[in-house]
């Protein structure tokens, strides 16, 4: 042995007195210049060379490049490039096993700074890559060292890289640093509870950001002494993000690991935690000593609301357990920072919003003394927040005050409060903004401290649902108060014993309510309405079953409150349809067994963005023996269950996860979740079309199928328009003669429903309703389900439908309307032609390629008797309505509608050449074109073929036209100059 180490002693000598050549000594420089190059390739590359030179280099010469690398990239002024490419060319000397161990006390603090790496460079943060380099160094640490040789640097390893795991804001890093920790914990051994905590800390529980923060790190905090370790990197870091989202998730985090804390963590927390907290909070800055190492200051803003959200969370945890002086100091945070005007500039929101939760978190804190003086400052406050535009500073701000008015307030000062609500709501000059926040407001207070108010409550809520009478008019108009007033309407109705008089007012906004289709450049606004008013009667109809109050009238109210949702369960929106499908599920299925619906789930879906599940398990909880009131069931009860005995509309519960093991994979609960709720389920048709035999439940049912199998789109119209047919042709089939007395109801339905609504292209509900209904009688007349009785009344109500109007879409729509008129011979066949070549000559040439091209594949099914043109043929659609079908006559008693009078020669019948012709005219005439003369020449001989005259007025090409005078400019000024030369 002593031979050896003289050897190694002779050939180190020799290796020091060897001379590196000055060219090995620029390719070394250049590597290094290398590692702070902009491209990462070209980093990596660097750090590969410096590995191999070093490894041929002797000791002394070795060392110098080490000390090179870390004064070069692990400086202070390093860019994030110097501490990327310097990690990279750490790993690489580790893994060629040149950084000798004497050298780990100076590289491993250096390596801990990297794994906590990030800067602020204008509104985003770098150092992703940085951090994901100093795992890899850890990596190498593991797989080149000892046992032994590593021991002594352990701890400080392994609390960094497990905060870095657990707390990290992206998910290569997070599992970067799981990686490097299951590689200490296999090849050194040495690592604190290793095997619980790489087990828990594994590939797929860190997928989930929310997991890690609220699962995985109070696990591990259990464990050993990490807890610690985990605070300080949630209060020194985190809390200071730039990232909002990790600021909310540092400050829930550190709440966790405060839940359950020891004696000795809870001293920390009020000797430590708290003080600094609110110290950050009012100054809105860090001290030099407190700043973290490798990671820049954020500004004010952040520091502020990481600090007084981080508090709020701490207080809703801690409660009693606060000292008396930090109890004081928290108390009077949000008027000091009113006073240090934090709420203002950029970012103030936050610090707004975050106040708001503070103050509620304060009022709920039952331990705590509490003045009346103090609770009157907060009421301004909250008053002053409820006004602001941002909806999340109103929902906190709706928030605080439930709890104040509820905890704290005396009546005095709700009443006061509640004056200024009702107030702003009936001042002319109010913002939306404001109105919103007052309607939301209205909702956090309760019956029993409303009084005998609630009735003026409840009216003017109902007033604001309507969205009608409004104090400053049309302008006040706006769905999002809409919502909320129909939200505030319905938590302050359940539970509450009102007179008949208020819940039928209630009850009527509810219904107006569910008739909301507003739209605007957002789309469909209308909805959010309709979603919220679904909840709102669900939740009415479940207090019905258990016998709770308000208890309405009789059962025609529950009936016609069913058939309101059952409207939404089939119409085009799939959130409504699925909504609207669950919640019925859930109330006919589940009955008292499933838990209670309250509107609070409401409340935190519109407000929280929260999901719940429509449809718990059917037998879940237990029977209550509570009896339902008089309104209770509605009508058909049995064909209702049966509809609803299969779950086919399943919403899963996107916060599963939270509730879910440290060691469960999140990631696939959240991949499951997005494909249910981005897939429509077509099922739902085929279930609430079996009601279309319940004549209660069948008005609200078509009309729901017009707008879902008439739309436009294409995956819910489809099935839609299979289900209706398929009950359709299922009666038909059982019924004599295959004559469906539902075929009819429906069609008379159909109908009604084009007497109810107007024809103007302006009116909301023709725009919304003709079009899908010309499209639903097209389907209907196409499929043969369509009553012959019922053609001529159609007839007319298509020609009121399409006649003066602009609207491409529906002229298009009716073209199937009118093509499957032409089934039935006799007066009906040519009152439709004479329309149909209006449709043929319209001024769109959309609209008469569509005509064309439509005509012609109905004249190819005839056979080779050709088209009846006959008026002599009594149709079966004429024969078979109770009276004959008598067109509308002009004053000189003709029959003939304007515009559209037979020729003297009438045809009997279009075939042979003329058939034969007629399609050539409409296969090759380019209806599309802008020629008159081409149009007019193709569409007299079609008039010509038929039988028909020309029209003589109306909106076809072949109509004359009126003379336009053109109309006089008034003089312009430069003419008027230049007349007056001047």
């Amino acid at each position: 042995q002593q031979q050896q180490q003289q050897q190694q002693q002779q050939q180190q000598e020799v290796e020091d007195d060897e001379d590196v050549p000055e060219l090995v000594e620029d390719v070394i420089e250049l590597l290094l210049s290398a590692l702070s190059d902009g491209d990462t390739v070209v980093r990596w590359a660097a750090a590969k060379g410096v590995g191999r030179i070093t490894n041929r280099l002797p000791r002394d010469f070795g060392d110098q490049v080490l000390e090179s690398l870390l004064d070069r990239c692990f400086s202070f002024r390093a860019t994030d490039r110097a501490w990327h490419g310097g990690c990279l060319a750490l790993a690489e000397l580790a893994r060629r096993g040149l950084l000798l161990p004497d050298r780990l006390q100076l590289v491993v603090p250096l390596v801990c700074q990297a794994l906590h790496f990030e800067r602020v460079s204008g509104n985003y943060v770098v150092g992703q890559h940085v951090r994901d380099a100093a795992c890899y160094v850890c990596w190498a640490f593991a797989r080149a060292y000892a046992p032994e040789v590593l021991n002594p640097h352990v701890q400080s390893l392994a609390t960094t890289l497990i905060q870095t795991a657990v707390y990290d804001r992206e998910i290569n890093v997070r599992r970067a640093a799981s990686a490097a920790l299951q590689e200490h914990v296999g090849r050194q051994g040495t690592l604190p509870d290793g095997i619980e905590v790489v087990t828990t800390a594994d590939y797929w529980s860190l997928s989930s950001r929310r997991h890690a923060y609220l699962v995985v790190a109070p696990h591990i905090a259990g464990l050993s002494d990490y807890r610690r370790g985990l605070l300080d990197c949630l209060v020194d870091r985190k809390l200071c993000h730039q990232d909002l989202q990790v600021r909310l998730l540092a400050a829930q985090g550190l709440a966790k690991l405060a839940e359950g804390a020891s004696s000795e963590t809870l001293d920390h927390i009020n000797g430590f935690i708290l003080p600094k907290l609110t110290t950050r909070a009012l100054e809105g800055a860090l001290p030099a000593d407190e700043l973290a190492d490798g990671t820049a200051s954020s500004g004010p803003v952040q520091l502020r609301h990481g600090a007084v959200v981080a508090l709020a969370a701490l207080t809703t945890i801690l409660q009693e357990t606060v000292a008396v002086e930090n109890q004081n100091t928290i108390r009077n945070l949000v008027p000091s920072l009113e006073k240090a005007r934090a709420y203002r500039g950029r970012g103030g929101e936050v610090i707004r919003q975050a106040a708001c939760e503070l103050l509620a978190q304060v009022a709920g804190a039952g331990s705590w003394t509490f003045k009346d003086a103090t609770c009157a400052r907060y009421m301004q406050t909250i008053e002053e927040c409820a006004r602001h535009a941002t909806d999340s500073i109103k929902v906190a701000a709706v928030d605080a005050l439930a709890v104040l008015v509820r905890q704290r307030c005396k009546p005095d000062l709700c009443n006061k409060s509640l004056d200024a609500c009702l107030h702003g709501l009936q001042a002319t000059d109010e913002t939306i903004a404001a109105r919103r926040g007052f309607v939301l407001s209205l909702g956090a207070f309760t019956p029993l401290l409303l009084g005998e108010r609630l009735i003026e409550v409840l009216g003017v809520l109902c007033q604001e649902a309507r969205g009608s009478a409004l104090p400053g008019g049309k302008e006040q108009e706006d769905p999002q108060t809409r919502q909320y007033a129909v939200l505030s309407l319905s938590r302050l109705l359940l539970g509450a014993e009102v007179d008949a008089t208020t819940l039928n007012l209630a009850v009527e906004a509810l219904e107006a309510a569910m008739q909301d289709y507003a739209t605007d450049r957002r789309g469909d606004v209308g909805s959010w309405v309709r979603e919220v008013a679904t909840e709102a009667i669900v939740a009415l109809l479940d207090a019905q079953q258990r016998g709770q109050p308000p208890f309405l009238q009789d059962t025609n109210v529950s009936t016609r409150l069913v058939a309101l949702v059952l409207q939404q369960g089939v119409e085009k929106i799939d959130r409504l349809r699925d909504r609207a499908y669950g919640l019925l599920r859930r109330l006919i299925r589940g009955g008292t067994r499933a838990p209670a619906f309250i509107m609070e789930v409401a409340y935190q879906r519109i407000c929280r963005g929260v999901s719940y599940d429509c449809c718990p398990l059917e037998h879940e909880g237990q029977v209550t023996n509570a009896s339902p009131c008089s309104a209770w069931p509605p009508a058909q009860l049995e064909a209702l269950s049966l509809a609803f005995q299969g779950r086919v509309a399943a919403v899963v519960c996107p916060n599963a996860a939270q509730q879910a093991s440290p060691k469960q994979d999140p990631g696939k609960d959240k991949l499951m979740t997005a494909t249910s709720n981005n897939r429509s389920n077509p099922n739902i048709f085929d279930a609430l079309a079996q009601l279309l035999h319940c004549k209660e439940y069948r008005p609200a049912l078509i009309l729901g199928f017009v707008t879902s199998a008439g739309g436009v789109t294409e995956h819910t119209s489809k099935a839609a328009q299979r289900a209706l047919l398929h009950q359709l042709r299922e009666a038909g089939d059982k019924e004599d003669g295959g004559k469906s007395e539902l075929a009819t109801e429906v069609g008379s339905e159909i109908l009604r429903i084009f007497e109810r609504i107007g024809v103007r292209d302006q009116d909301p509900e023709a725009k919304r309703l003709l079009t899908p209904l010309l499209n639903i009688a097209g389907l209907l007349l196409a499929n043969g389900v369509f009553p012959p009785m019922l053609a001529p009344p159609l007839l007319n109500c298509t020609n009121k439908a399409v006649c003066k109007s602009g609207d491409i879409a529906r002229l298009k729509a009716s073209v199937a309307v009118f093509i499957g008129l032409l089934k039935w011979p006799g007066h009906l066949r040519r009152k439709t032609l004479s329309t149909l070549l209006q449709l043929l000559g319209c001024s769109f040439p959309v609209v008469r390629q569509a005509t064309a091209q439509a005509f012609y594949i109905r004249l190819l099914e005839e056979d080779e008797g050709g088209l009846e043109l006959s008026q002599e043929v009594v149709s079966a659609a004429e024969s078979a309505a109770d009276r004959p079908f008598d067109p509308p006559r002009r004053a000189d008693n003709s029959t003939a509608e304007p515009g559209c009078e037979e020729t003297k020669e009438a045809k009997s019948a279009l075939a042979g050449e003329a058939l034969a012709e007629t399609l050539d005219l409409l296969s090759a005439t380019p209806w599309s074109t802008d020629s008159q003369e081409v149009l007019i020449e193709a569409l007299g001989r079609v008039h010509v073929h038929l039988g028909i005259a020309m029209p003589a007025d109306g909106y076809s090409t072949l109509a004359p036209k009126k003379t336009v005078e053109p109309r006089q400019r008034k003089p312009e000024y430069a003419a008027l100059v230049r007349e007056n030369h001047y």
